[in-house]
């Protein structure tokens, strides 16, 4: 598992608004948190099988992550 420090994200996890995401997804839970400034995607994939999402924005930094490989994000995100 990857962890970045995730300090400067606080802001946004405690006062940014809750956006349902990807709910036509099965097996994937997904939602945003966002402020003015910083938009997160949490995404949760609890199938056996990975499953690909298309990203509806560019990814600027993977925060936490469990894939080992170098993955480019910008286009679709790969939930194991």
């Amino acid at each position: 598992m990857r962890f970045e420090n995730l300090q400067h994200t606080k802001e946004v996890f405690t006062y940014g608004k809750f956006l349902p995401a990807y709910q036509d997804t099965e097996d994937v839970m997904a939602y945003y948190r966002k402020d003015e400034h910083t938009r997160i995607l949490v995404a949760a994939n609890f199938g056996k099988e990975s499953v690909e999402l298309p990203l509806d924005y560019p990814v600027k930094q993977v925060l936490l992550s469990n894939q080992h490989k170098q993955h480019n994000y910008n286009t679709e995100s790969h939930l194991s």
